[in-house]
């Protein structure tokens, strides 16, 4: 077995074929595919201290694993250090493993042999590993590791809705979206892509929201489209690839031109729909747009995907927010995998006396 790690952009290039053969199983997640791997590097691999590190794993020189890595600026005890992640952000995140040749329990020990030396000989500060399935075979390894089970822990749910075994419609989201067309002149519409130009209307219906929920005291909200790396990344997905489906309620007949109220967009892979972004404009927040969306969209599928090709599942996304238990019971789990590089012993001298500060301070007011 040879493990060699990637760190230039023309190593991930070189990957690419390679990869896509990797990511052809059903159970990679979609934010580790090459394309989105690469649209993450190409706009976060401008800024400093970002660097590639994708470990990749060979047996008789054929690639069987993947981890797609980064070390990125992170933040410790008040200090910019290094940190080992992925390249890459969403929901779902793990390994690729190969289905013939080497097994994934051998696979993710030489990773994690890697990961750990770079812990060990402190290139990175921590390891901070977000979003893995928690039925995924990365998460089955860390599971059985006693090495790593102590750092694994979870991270948040993920709602889901298996189309194939049918759904049950809110008692409300009919009456909902009768009051919403009594009352207003707009119509559902799918943009495929960025068909016309509707990452700038999403953006500008997002910030408005922001703004409207900021005033309302919500202090914690922020607009993704508000920062430039993650907007030139998803802007590539939305313009080079076929992924991203965006459902949204129109005023007016014409979907190029009419003001958008309200939008769901997902990203399509292996069956399913991955809840992406939603957003709508302050002066329709009484019509409850999620759920008329919602039962939009599922209406829009039963017509137009009847045999599930396109989707067979839709997920919801990460988070337990109510609105998405009205659709569905069942969810994923995820898991965080948290290796922290022991501390010196003046730094946790430093720690200590940190933590006792902050005590006081507490103690205090």
């Amino acid at each position: 077995m040879e493990v060699a790690v990637v760190t230039t952009s023309e190593g991930l290039a070189d990957l690419r074929t390679e990869w896509e053969q990797l990511e052809s199983h059903p159970s990679t997640p979609y934010y580790v595919t090459h394309r989105f791997v690469t649209a993450w590097w190409e706009s976060f691999g401008q800024l400093p201290d970002h660097r590639l590190h994708i470990v990749t794993v060979r047996q008789d020189g054929r690639l069987v694993g993947i981890a797609p890595f980064a070390v990125r600026p992170g933040r410790r005890h008040r200090r910019t250090v290094p940190v080992l992640g992925w390249a890459s952000h969403g929901d779902y995140l793990s390994l690729l493993y190969g289905e013939d040749g080497a097994t994934p329990k051998t696979i993710t020990s030489l990773v994690m042999t890697e990961v750990t030396r770079l812990v060990d000989e402190r290139e990175v500060s921590y390891v901070d590993l977000r979003g893995i399935p928690s039925e995924s075979s990365f998460a089955w390894c860390l599971r059985k590791s006693q090495q790593h089970h102590p750092h694994l822990a979870f991270d948040i749910e993920n709602p889901y809705l298996d189309l194939s075994q049918g759904y049950t419609v809110p008692s409300h989201a009919r009456k909902r979206r009768n009051k919403l067309h009594r009352e207003r002149d707009v119509s559902f519409t799918v943009f495929h892509g960025n068909e016309h130009d509707i990452l700038e209307r999403l953006a500008a219906v997002h910030r408005a929201e922001k703004e409207h929920l900021i005033e309302q005291g919500r202090q914690e909200r922020h607009s993704l489209f508000e920062d430039p790396q993650r907007l030139e990344h998803i802007r590539t997905i939305f313009i080079d690839t076929d992924d991203a489906l965006t459902f949204a309620l129109v005023e007016g007949g014409d979907p190029s031109t009419g003001r958008l109220v309200g939008y769901f967009t997902v990203l399509r892979h292996a069956g399913r729909l991955l809840s992406w972004n939603t957003g709508y404009l302050p002066d329709y927040e009484t019509y409850s747009l999620g759920t008329v969306l919602q039962l939009e969209i599922l209406e829009y599928l039963d017509e137009h995907d009847p045999g599930r090709e396109l989707a067979r599942e839709f997920d919801f996304g990460a988070g337990t927010y109510p609105w998405k238990y009205e659709w569905t019971s069942s969810l994923r789990a995820t898991y965080r995998l948290l290796i922290k590089a022991p501390a010196k012993p003046w730094m946790a001298w430093a720690e200590r006396t940190v933590r006792r500060v902050r005590r006081l301070d507490d103690a205090t007011g």
